[in-house]
């Protein structure tokens, strides 16, 4: 009987500890589970930003813009006679800050005042240097100059042009 109660105590041995290996496993398991999960929340926290990054962006192009204006010689008297010269009014120019730019015009320096009837004065433009661009509209002042004689042979009546001013930056 001894041998079979050693059997049964070995066999009650080993279920006592397959059952303890069984509850040790699961109380293991039960531990990795809990791990895992709070891995993940403390994961998930550091995974998830509180901030980020906003590229923002803009280009500042080459732009200009210009105002006409007028030039008006007055009256002129061909008995008295005598050389012109007005400075026109109104004409600003605005640039990107920084732009070099030019004013160019339609007539490539052949100007001439009509009456409409084929009856014409030359005259003449002058453009100053241009000014700095900084971004804001600055006057900009063109001289005109009818010379010494241009009129003197011109029949009464109003005369007219329109010159076209192109501002390039």
């Amino acid at each position: 009987m001894e041998g079979r109660r050693t059997n049964y105590q070995t066999s009650s041995t080993n279920a006592v500890s397959t059952i303890m290996e069984g509850t040790k496993m699961k109380k293991i398991t039960l531990f990795a589970a809990v791990i895992s999960v709070a891995g993940l929340l403390v994961a998930g926290n550091v995974l998830a930003a509180t901030s980020a990054d906003l590229t923002v962006s803009a280009t500042v192009v080459d732009a200009c813009a210009i105002t006409g204006g007028a030039i008006d010689f007055g009256n002129l008297d061909p008995i008295a006679g005598g050389a012109v010269t007005a400075d026109s009014t109104g004409v600003t120019v605005a640039c990107t800050s920084g732009d070099t730019y030019t004013i160019t015009d339609d007539k490539a320096g052949s100007y001439s005042l009509s009456d409409g009837s084929g009856n014409n004065i030359a005259y003449s433009l002058t453009y100053p240097a241009v000014p700095a661009a900084d971004g804001t509209a600055k006057g900009y002042t063109i001289t005109g100059d009818i010379a010494d004689g241009a009129y003197a042979s011109s029949p009464a009546g109003a005369y007219s042009d329109t010159v076209v001013l192109t501002v390039n930056p």
